[in-house]
């Protein structure tokens, strides 16, 4: 099933911080070619592409603290 379609706008996650808008030109064999901004490329599979800046930006994973104890002067205890 094709979620996207040729000439839709999507958005992709780069180095899994930045969020990246780009135009798909083509669809083939699951993969979508992207048109970005600057002029360069990509082929993408589908599970790696938003609808919306939003839903990209939700994505974005946020880096894991190990629980432990904490001190805030600095000094441990």
């Amino acid at each position: 099933m094709i979620m996207f379609r040729k000439g839709q706008t999507v958005y992709f996650l780069q180095s899994k911080k930045n969020v990246i808008q780009a135009r798909i030109i083509a669809v083939s064999g699951g993969f979508y070619t992207l048109k970005l901004a600057d002029g360069g490329g990509i082929r993408l599979r589908e599970s790696r592409l938003y609808a919306t800046e939003e839903d990209a930006k939700k994505a974005i994973q946020k880096p894991y603290i190990k629980p432990g104890i904490f001190c805030l002067s600095g000094l441990a205890p």
